[in-house]
C-alpha cells in the first residue's frame, strides 16, 4: 500500500516498480484503500482473461448447458451475438 502523498514524491519510482512487478499496488487516502495501480501488462493480461471467460460463457449458453431443454444455438448466433457485444469484428 502506498499513501496518495508517497505516491505523488515517488511516482517514477513506482511506475518503474509496476512494470517489474506483475502484483497491483493499492493507493490509500486517509488510510482506506482508494485506487489499484496495475502494469500494462498486467492490465492486459487481465482484460484478456476476462474476455475470454465471457466469450467461454457465451458459447456455453448456446449449447443449452444452462438450461438442458433449450436446443443449442448456432455458431452463426452465437458469433452474432459477441458480435453485438463487441467481441467480434464486424
Amino acid at each position: 500500500m502506498l499513501s496518495v502523498a508517497d505516491l505523488r514524491a515517488q511516482l517514477a519510482n513506482v511506475l518503474e516498480k509496476l512494470s517489474t512487478n506483475a502484483g497491483p499496488l493499492y493507493v490509500t487516502q486517509r488510510g482506506q484503500a482508494r485506487a489499484v495501480l496495475l502494469s500494462v501488462d498486467e492490465y492486459e493480461r487481465l482484460t484478456d482473461q476476462l474476455e475470454y471467460l465471457e466469450d467461454s460463457l457465451t458459447i456455453a449458453e448456446g449449447r443449452g448447458r444452462d438450461t438442458p431443454d433449450a436446443p443449442p444455438r448456432s455458431l452463426e448466433e452465437v458469433e452474432r451475438d459477441l458480435r453485438r457485444r463487441g467481441r467480434l469484428p464486424r
